[in-house]
């Protein structure tokens, strides 16, 4: 058996040995995001909402990381009742035809939030669509979303919309969003839809 556990450390010390190897051979990029918006309920008031994170680029295979952090009901750190979401997503990127790219995604969240998800781990899946017509010179069209499977549970968040190119490497997206939150009880279940708007504000380095 020790044997064994030292074949895997080793392996793994040789595998993040070429990984390191493979990035400083890349030509990584990253870039900093906040979106912030507005979901409206059935009631006609407001869930003000927070996403902002890290991307890395161009790392090696192609593919990307992004690092999240999603507060809900509200503009602070964790929002009212402690609502908010942590989370990593691996995407790769795929050129469909020219100027029109997807990129899915998978990876993890860890979810505080009382009133959307309930404290607990999620598995993600999402896709990012990117069409990139140049409209006026400095417009493109985005969409995509994100689902959150739970236990008992699934939430589905989306976006789209259209994002200015400020400079090469700012860029200031104007997006219609929406959160589906879906959840089973003992005595049936529940489904709650949540439309608004948001503004994602985006700086590559």
């Amino acid at each position: 058996m020790n044997k064994l556990v030292k074949l895997v450390l080793i392996g793994l010390v040789l595998n993040l040995q070429v990984l390191a190897e493979e990035i400083q051979k890349s030509e990584m990029s990253f870039g900093i995001y906040t979106q912030i918006g507005q979901y409206i309920n059935d009631r006609n008031s407001t869930l003000w909402y927070r996403d902002s994170g890290i991307r890395f680029s161009k790392l090696p295979y192609d593919f990307n990381i992004k690092l999240l952090y999603k507060v809900y009901d509200g503009l602070g750190f964790v929002g009212e009742g402690n609502n908010y979401r942590a989370g990593i997503h691996i995407s790769k990127e795929f050129n469909v035809i020219d100027r029109f790219g997807i990129a899915p995604s998978i990876g993890g969240s860890f979810n505080g939030s009382n009133s959307v998800s309930g404290m607990s781990f999620s598995f993600d899946a999402g896709l990012e669509l990117n069409y990139e017509p140049k409209l006026f010179g400095m417009v493109d069209i985005t969409a995509g979303g994100d689902i959150l499977c739970f236990d008992k549970s699934y939430q589905i968040e989306y976006y789209g919309g259209l994002k200015v190119i400020i400079v090469p490497n700012f860029s200031i997206s104007l997006l219609y969003t929406g959160l589906f939150y879906h959840e089973e009880h003992d005595l049936g279940s529940s489904n709650t839809h949540l439309l608004g708007y948001g503004v994602l504000l985006e700086f590559k380095f």
